[in-house]
């Protein structure tokens, strides 16, 4: 079971990367349970290179927030997965 996100900075962006934090919310097929733990990854899609990785478990409203993702002009992929 897995959610999974393409991230990217638009034109207008003066800068080359930033970093955020992603929330994924009003989830119709993926709902995490509150303290339910999950890795992460973020993989660039022009290279094919892991630039991130980690855990993290859901809040107590079963929300799952990645803390510090990078994002580039180049598309990423951000997926999060239940571990196995």
């Amino acid at each position: 079971d897995r959610w999974a996100l393409t991230v990217y900075l638009v034109d207008e962006c003066r800068a080359e990367t930033c970093t955020v934090d992603v929330t994924p919310r009003r989830l119709k097929n993926f709902r995490p349970a509150p303290g339910e733990k999950f890795k992460w990854t973020n993989t660039s899609l022009a290279n094919k290179r892991l630039l991130q990785s980690g855990t993290v478990t859901a809040d107590e409203w079963g929300l799952v927030t990645l803390k510090g993702v990078t994002v580039t002009r180049g598309r990423n992929r951000l997926e999060i997965r239940r571990p196995r």
